[in-house]
């Protein structure tokens, strides 16, 4: 009996299974259509604004854009390569775009999605910021057709921006990062490109900086007649303070590299209507250059918060004032510190003579450059002393060392003080004359058995060692007995 009951009961559930199965196929009409269907009715409406290939993309035209009423892209894309860049158009004057906001803003619309949908249908845009005067985006395909987004106002929590593409109803919600891209201002967006047209340091022509105190460091490369005719140890000659020629790799690492590398780092201000506040009304040092022929003046003014890397600054033809970053150490008004480890004097080619004394005795080099003969091509110069020609490898070897003192620094680095080192009697002077008669001179001081200082135009500076001004003085001896000065 029991065995019975247990045998119905089994038979009883799996008829009450087999009925909810049978319910759960055919009993969901009954259910009500807002239980079946999502509360949210725009849900099921794509948040994918536009998927546009970029290959297919001819021109974008931002029309109302902050900044710059009407400017347009042009998308340039490479198959091969399968990237695009960007050509701006109708930019607002004496300002370089950025690649990289250009690339990003084209970017961000044309693989664009929503968060969410804010409404659907017969709805007032302008309730949601988007109106004729809205920020629009007017994409221009390759095949004829457009597709134009307006960009609306930030939603009410700021997390997002309205936006509307003209061909649809749909006012969609985009992220804070992606509106804020498409609204950036025009200005906002600049790239202002100090030297545009330097491709290397060798572009450099001149580079002049003039201090707030007066004084002033300039420089120029040399020409190619000038290396041709000597000078081919040197690339750039400083013509102020003092005239000397300096090493190429010295020159690159400690001047001409790093101020070439200067960048503006960003926009504070799109007009000069208040240099003061930045220091750029007196400003405290102004860089002249001339990169490939394109002269540029760059005004530079207060560190931006004490950050010694960072100054304030303005171009003559830019109406903006940025922040520019540095290193600005080259910068700094003793140029000994700056250049190589060895002074380079003006070119013999352009020297009438080389005077060196001792106090004692004295010796002169006089040179006498060819110009028209075949044998100058070959000797470069031509040399006598007291009256007697000279061995012209010698001569130039004299020369190079005469130009080669070694330095170690500045006095002051050295913590020697110049006024008391002038008061003590010169070890050895050496002239140099030019084909002008102006003169250059060095005035060497014993600090002690080993070193010297110089005195270098009135310029201090902490020359070693005495044995090379002394191996000098040995090779004006040889060069008077007619002796073959040996190669350095």
């Amino acid at each position: 009996m029991k065995k019975r009951i247990g045998i119905i009961l089994a038979a009883v559930a799996v008829t009450l299974c087999l009925a909810g199965a049978v319910f759960m196929l055919y009993g969901q009409d009954d259910t009500p259509e807002s239980v079946l269907k999502p509360s949210d009715p725009y849900k099921d409406i794509s948040l994918v604004i536009s998927d546009i290939k970029e290959s297919d993309v001819e021109e974008i035209e931002a029309k109302n854009f902050p900044g710059a009423p009407d400017f347009a892209v042009t998308v340039l894309y490479d198959e091969d390569e399968e990237t695009f860049s960007c050509e701006m158009q109708n930019n607002p004057e004496d300002y370089y775009y950025s690649d990289t906001y250009m690339d990003l803003m084209v970017a961000t619309l044309l693989d664009m999605e929503a968060t969410s949908v804010a409404a659907n249908g017969e709805v007032n845009a302008e309730d949601y910021g988007i109106t004729e005067d809205s920020i629009t985006y007017v994409i221009r395909m390759k095949d004829g057709s457009e597709k134009t987004l307006r960009l609306g106002k930030v939603t009410p929590l700021d997390s997002g921006y309205y936006v509307k593409m003209d061909e649809s109803d749909v006012i969609y919600i985009i992220g804070k990062y992606e509106g804020s891209t498409l609204e950036r201002d025009a200005y906002e967006m600049r790239s202002i490109v100090i030297y545009p047209t330097m491709e290397s340091y060798m572009d450099l022509y001149r580079m002049r900086i003039e201090y707030a105190d007066g004084s002033v460091v300039d420089s120029r490369q040399l020409s190619d007649d000038e290396i041709a005719r000597g000078s081919s140890y040197a690339l750039f000659k400083f013509t102020e303070p003092i005239v000397i020629e300096i090493n190429d790799d010295m020159a690159k690492g400690n001047y001409y590299e790093p101020a070439l590398n200067l960048s503006v780092d960003q926009i504070v201000a799109d007009n000069k209507d208040n240099l003061a506040q930045y220091g750029l009304d007196t400003p405290d040092t102004i860089l002249f250059t001339n990169v490939s022929g394109s002269e540029t003046k760059l005004i530079l003014g207060d560190l931006v918060e004490g950050n010694v890397n960072y100054r304030y600054g303005t171009m003559e033809d830019v109406n903006c004032i940025f922040t520019v970053r540095g290193p600005f150490d080259f910068m700094a008004s003793d140029i000994y510190d700056l250049v190589d480890t060895t002074i380079w004097i003006h070119s013999i080619d352009d020297m009438k003579t080389i005077d060196i004394t001792d106090g004692t005795t004295s010796y002169s080099l006089y040179i006498d450059s060819f110009t028209d003969t075949e044998e100058a091509s070959n000797s470069r110069f031509y040399a006598e002393m007291d009256k007697k020609a000279l061995d012209t490898l010698s001569v130039r070897r004299m020369y190079m060392e005469l130009v080669s003192l070694p330095t170690v620094g500045s006095l002051e680095d050295a913590g020697l003080d110049a006024e008391t080192i002038r008061k003590g009697k010169p070890a050895y002077k050496i002239d140099f004359v030019y084909d002008d008669d102006s003169e250059h001179y060095i005035y060497l001081y014993a600090i002690n058995d080993m070193q010297l200082a110089a005195d270098v135009d009135g310029n201090m500076l902490f020359y070693t060692s005495r044995s090379q001004v002394l191996k000098i003085m040995s090779y004006f001896e040889m060069l008077k007995n007619g002796e073959i000065i040996p190669e350095i």
